[in-house]
């Protein structure tokens, strides 16, 4: 009783708080048992208990129906609706929905998961129909943890495990007014910037104000005035890499550049932010806060763009070549960004001369293997000599 009085006040708070009651997602518990013998089916049930909180001029509607691990429905609801939903005697909950970000894409994969499998674990359990898996979940923790160089979860009965490496990578680089193109990641999603466009650089350290807060962008820590229509280089730590985005985005920057500090080393994170915005080195932040120090006293803007390339796949070549021969493959490594891309590679075969009778014939094999550090593609490789008669 004490925790649904709890969660009753929350929602109450929530809903005095809004400045507009605006209607989002909400996930419904119902008590299962509680259904009237009037009604066929328990979306019925639950359509009608909607519609005595809405508006009349409000349409009822469902998004989900919940009936395997719990019993209830999701709908969008205002903050008010939710309130007066949570007062009905069969509610047993009304809890706003909650964004999960996905941490990997290759879990199935890595697992050996394989929908298109003849047999195997989904094959036997029916594809997961009708099972609740209770022993073990693996996820990526997200290296979010509550220190340096911890993880972290959420459920019990989640095994969390430390993020290794992927096998691809999200390049975005920075162009800067010298010329020079120094590497960096991020998948941002949204509109770039404007093709061959320099834009004025700024370090958000050397602004008016705190000029650590600054240096980190913290929230409020920006003048507007010195950032506004920038591309504005932040120092990692204190708050999330992608909370300073907002931050910039907030004050009238165009775009930003998070630079690792030396503790962070050459260890990169590609993130979704919410302005064009990607994430470098410790190396290349000192050599962007460094170029723009010295156009600073050179009376020259300095100026940047970013450039994204979207996700790149890496295979490099392993050769295995014939004995007696010399093969080289040029390129020795192909990089894909999109699906259904085809590349093309040349190879060159180098044979000893060998003796053979009139007629005779000299066949060696070998491989060509390209590889992405997880999935292995071969080529087989196949010199045949023959001496005319």
């Amino acid at each position: 009783m004490a925790f649904l009085l709890f969660f009753f006040l929350s929602l109450l708070s929530f809903a005095s708080s809004a400045s507009r009651d605006h209607p989002k997602t909400f996930i419904v518990r119902v008590q299962n048992d509680a259904k009237p013998s009037i009604f066929t089916t328990h979306k019925h049930w639950y359509e009608s208990s909607l519609s005595s909180v809405l508006s009349p001029s409000t349409p009822t509607l469902v998004l989900h129906v919940y009936d395997t691990v719990f019993h209830g429905f999701s709908a969008k609801l205002t903050p008010t609706e939710a309130l007066k939903l949570q007062t009905l005697p069969h509610i047993v909950a009304v809890i706003p929905e909650q964004v999960r970000r996905l941490h990997t894409t290759r879990s199935p994969h890595f697992l050996g998961l394989k929908t298109t499998d003849t047999a195997g674990l989904l094959k036997e359990s029916d594809f997961g129909s009708n099972l609740v898996i209770g022993i073990i979940d693996t996820a990526s923790a997200g290296n979010g943890g509550p220190g340096g160089l911890t993880v972290t979860n959420v459920a019990p009965w989640v095994a969390t495990v430390g993020a290794g490496t992927i096998d691809r990578d999200f390049p975005a680089e920075v162009k800067l007014g010298n010329g020079k193109v120094l590497p960096g990641v991020s998948i941002y999603n949204g509109p770039g910037l404007t093709p061959g466009r320099m834009y004025p650089l700024v370090y958000a350290g050397t602004g008016d104000g705190d000029g650590y807060s600054s240096s980190l962008c913290l929230e409020g820590s920006l003048d507007p005035e010195f950032v506004k229509g920038k591309i504005v280089v932040c120092d990692r730590g204190i708050n999330s890499r992608a909370a300073k985005g907002e931050v910039v985005k907030k004050a009238g920057g165009i775009g930003m550049i998070l630079a690792n500090g030396a503790f962070d080393g050459e260890g990169l994170v590609a993130d979704c932010h919410v302005l064009p915005a990607t994430a470098v080195g410790a190396a290349n932040g000192d050599e962007i806060r460094g170029y723009i120090d010295s156009a600073s006293k050179s009376k020259s803007p300095a100026a940047a763009t970013i450039v994204f390339h979207g996700t790149r796949l890496v295979y490099k070549v392993r050769i295995n070549p014939p004995s007696g021969t010399v093969v080289t493959v040029e390129p020795e490594q192909l990089v894909f960004r999109r699906v259904g891309q085809k590349l093309n590679f040349l190879v060159r075969v180098q044979t000893m001369a060998v003796k053979l009778h009139p007629g005779g014939t000299s066949m060696k094999s070998g491989s060509i293997v390209w590889s992405d550090g997880k999935h292995n593609v071969t080529s087989p490789l196949i010199v045949t000599m023959q001496q005319p008669l």
